[in-house]
């Protein structure tokens, strides 16, 4: 002062902190990496962490797309729509350093929310028929079942029969149990989201039942080869019809002794007397069962 005396020497020591905060964002729960997108579901939350190791954080702030921003306390959900999300981070620490993370510093800021299952389609390969509102296959007939995924992409799919345990679908399978059957099918995406279909149809094993009906009674038998023959007379007609109350009747053909078969369209007649006849006769149906009958007759002399 003005009179000399003098104060000890003082010091004042601090820190100049230029440096912004750390931050790192991750998504947290179903993701999946491809062609440079995260994708993620609906159920993932994204996590905001910040570090600093000189003032300390002082406060979290996001934006999802054009919304609002918000300080950031805890995960949040990403199921507001389908499609790419920018979402933008920024961090303030004591001293109000402010740094960016997401799109601004090409960190992550933007997920893809895939918040849809796969698509799915089934068809039927071989043999098949649809008769009103009810389909029907053979036994030979491939059971072929689709999903496709334009977003995170076809994980699997499974299946279900008559519902019995799920299985993983790898290739077309068949079934050869007569009657009416219920498949459920479930699609997966990569990132857990899943849809279902079924769909119902008939499997239809059985061959039409043929019906064989003659113009004339028998007039007596024989026996031949341990085996009884009826006897007709010359001008004796045969007349063939099948039946199929599922898939329903195609095509009826029949032989005569060592010929060829030929459809069937009118009564078999001009028999020649004193001689037996072997009439082997096949029907079809629409999905291709067969069945067969064999019968012999004798004509009168």
């Amino acid at each position: 002062d003005n009179v000399g005396n003098k104060e000890e020497i003082q010091k004042f020591e601090f820190y100049v902190d230029n440096t912004p905060p750390m931050i790192v964002e991750e998504i947290m729960g179903n993701t999946f990496v491809a062609n440079g997108l995260e994708y993620s579901s609906g159920r993932s939350k994204y996590k905001i962490t910040a570090m600093d190791n000189k003032a300390g954080v002082k406060s979290i702030h996001y934006q999802v797309g054009n919304g609002e921003s918000k300080e950031y306390t805890e995960p949040f959900y990403l199921n507001s729509a389908n499609g790419t999300l920018k979402i933008k981070t920024w961090v303030y620490d004591k001293v109000n350093n402010k740094s960016y993370g997401g799109s601004q510093n090409s960190k992550q800021g933007a997920a893809y929310i895939d918040l849809t299952g796969p698509s799915l389609k089934n068809k039927f390969s071989g043999p098949y028929l649809l008769s009103r509102d009810t389909v029907f296959i053979a036994q030979t007939t491939k059971l072929i079942l689709t999903a496709s995924d334009s977003e995170s992409g076809l994980d699997r799919i499974d299946y279900s029969i008559d519902g019995k345990a799920e299985e993983k679908y790898e290739k077309p399978f068949s079934l050869d149990v007569d009657g009416l059957h219920r498949v459920v099918y479930n699609g997966h995406d990569k990132v857990g989201n899943t849809s279902q279909a079924d769909f119902f149809f008939i499997v239809d094993n059985a061959g039409p039942k043929i019906n064989i009906d003659y113009s004339v009674e028998s007039i007596g038998s024989k026996t031949a080869l341990d085996r009884k023959i009826k006897v007709y007379p010359s001008h004796l007609q045969v007349f063939l019809s099948a039946t199929d109350n599922l898939a329903g009747l195609e095509k009826i053909y029949y032989k005569i002794n060592d010929g060829k078969f030929i459809p069937y369209s009118t009564s078999i007649k001009n028999f020649d007397k004193g001689r037996d006849y072997k009439l082997s006769i096949k029907s079809i149906d629409r999905l291709g069962n067969e069945s067969k009958e064999e019968v012999i007759i004798s004509i009168n002399l």
